[in-house]
């Protein structure tokens, strides 16, 4: 089980802070990592494994947390409305979207092109952790639709569709699920 990070992040506007390259592990987010279609239910489990979200950065205002739409899981939605690439922060086990109970892991680029499509760069993973799955939405909704028409926060129901109405926003949520290396 992750225990709380011994470090805090203060950052006084919408800008993520650059982490040292030599303390960080390259994963690339297309063929190293094993896509899965299954939803994870819980925040951890029997391999120490956590359920990680990304978020842009601190503000309030582009990072909405999953239970402000209804939705009893933690994640963030987070609406990206300038074209441009922007560095999502990886936090694992925050439940309840709060930071001080989870720790960073990692981050990977989210790109939002003037197209209207989204796409994502490689994931990187902090020393002494490593990523076994890897979803990731983009849409014109908060949040991707089940079956039923509601929204829902199962990767498995994750889609990439980027800027489908033309209206030059997005919303995106990254899904992982990270393991604490064994030494």
């Amino acid at each position: 089980m992750f225990g709380i990070a011994s470090f805090a992040f203060l950052f006084a506007s919408c800008e993520t802070e650059p982490i040292a390259q030599e303390s960080l592990q390259g994963v690339e987010s297309r063929g190293s990592i094993r896509q899965k279609s299954e939803a994870v239910e819980s925040d951890s489990n029997e391999n120490g494994c956590e359920t990680a979200f990304g978020r842009y950065c601190e503000c309030a205002s582009q990072n909405t947390c999953f239970s402000d739409f209804g939705i009893s899981r933690w994640g963030w939605s987070v609406e990206l409305n300038t074209y441009q690439t922007y560095r999502f922060n990886l936090f694992a086990g925050a439940g309840q979207c709060v930071l001080d109970k989870g720790e960073y892991v990692g981050y990977v680029e989210v790109t939002f092109h003037d197209d209207g499509t989204v796409s994502t760069g490689p994931v990187t993973m902090l020393d002494g952790f490593s990523m076994t799955e890897f979803h990731f939405y983009s849409g014109d909704t908060e949040m991707p639709l089940g079956n039923n028409g509601s929204m829902t926060a199962a990767p498995g129901k994750y889609t990439n569709t980027g800027d489908v109405n033309d209206d030059k926003k997005v919303n995106v949520i990254v899904h992982a699920v990270v393991c604490a290396d064994e030494n």
